[in-house]
């Protein structure tokens, strides 16, 4: 089991609530003895927390302003933002779940102490520790874009790990740079899933610009979250035809002939570069004749339940990697 201290939050009965509603097995330890401190933001605390070795869930619903300098602190490990209390609760599941935070810490000591006895155990765990695709223990995953992203109920199809929706409807490859702090940053995500770029299609922007503008926006992740994998998505396909279905004020002018250019230069970009690892989510997704399956879209360029299930068959390999 798990010890939870909590300190100064400002929402502790709500808290305390939702763990009673969501039966997590925990004892709450008010003196901050426990292994997971929840608290709000409060940088003297949480950098004395760190550094005795616990792990930190900053637990703030208001989303308030944060200096650059205090920012920073979100750089370290084994902090985690939390913007709601199911997040929250996802996060704490889990490490109770494992039993311990402190597990992999602990395994490796053991290791190390007793490396000549358990030198082939040493590597059969170790081995099938990477094959595992249930060890997520700190794993945070985001997934950034655009109104797609947004209507991706992530926590639907990703159970029982840390997961956040930056999705936000109708922005750009310009709204995603801009937006990376809110988005990305506060998170401390270990993988980043983006999506981006059918909107920059409908406001006069060309395939270079739109495939210059995603290069800038993962050197910049890198830049502030180096540890971080970054996988990108391709840009999805739309459907324009006459099918009553289709809706072609929304679809507007976009065109698959251009998006399937874009699609090959983040393709090369990610292969050339190694700063990403592209993921062909297009070509799943297209009917017989080459556009958007119907069944798949709400309206040729919205996704439908039945869509966002064919696209979590293609993205969970990557969600359950472990880092190598």
């Amino acid at each position: 089991m798990i010890t939870v201290s909590i300190n100064n939050l400002y929402d502790y009965d709500s808290v305390l609530s939702s763990f009673k509603n969501n039966n997590i097995n925990f004892s709450i330890n008010d003196s901050c003895n426990g292994n997971v401190i929840i608290t709000s933001f409060d940088k003297d605390f949480i950098e004395r927390m760190l550094s005795l070795g616990k792990t930190v869930l900053v637990f703030d619903t208001k989303s308030s302003w944060l200096s650059k300098s205090n920012r920073k602190i979100f750089k370290k490990d084994n902090i985690y933002y939390c913007k709601s209390i199911d997040q929250l609760v996802n996060i704490v599941k889990y490490f109770e779940s494992n039993k311990s935070v402190n597990r992999k810490l602990f395994i490796l000591l053991f290791l190390i102490l007793f490396f000549i006895v358990f030198t082939l155990v040493y590597f059969s765990v170790n081995r099938e520790t990477k094959d595992s695709k249930d060890d997520l223990r700190y794993q945070n995953i985001v997934f950034l874009g655009d109104s797609i992203t947004h209507y991706y109920n992530v926590n639907k199809y990703y159970k029982n790990i840390s997961v956040v929706n930056s999705g936000v409807s109708s922005y750009t490859t310009d709204d995603i740079y801009n937006y990376l702090h809110d988005g990305v940053y506060i998170y401390n995500p270990t993988k980043i899933f983006l999506l981006i770029g059918t909107n920059d299609l409908v406001h006069d922007k060309d395939a270079d610009y739109i495939v210059n503008r995603i290069y800038d926006i993962i050197d910049k992740i890198i830049e502030i979250r180096p540890n971080a994998s970054i996988y990108l998505e391709s840009i999805y396909p739309v459907n324009n035809t006459d099918d009553e279905k289709v809706n072609k004020l929304k679809v507007k002018d976009r065109d698959n002939k251009e998006i399937i250019n874009i699609n090959k230069k983040l393709q090369m970009f990610c292969n050339n570069t190694f700063k990403c690892t592209y993921i062909d989510v297009y070509n799943h997704l297209l009917d017989k004749d080459g556009n958007l399956n119907l069944d798949y879209t709400e309206e040729g360029l919205h996704i439908t339940d039945k869509g966002y299930k064919v696209i979590t068959d293609v993205l969970k390999p990557y969600v359950y990697e472990l880092k190598k």
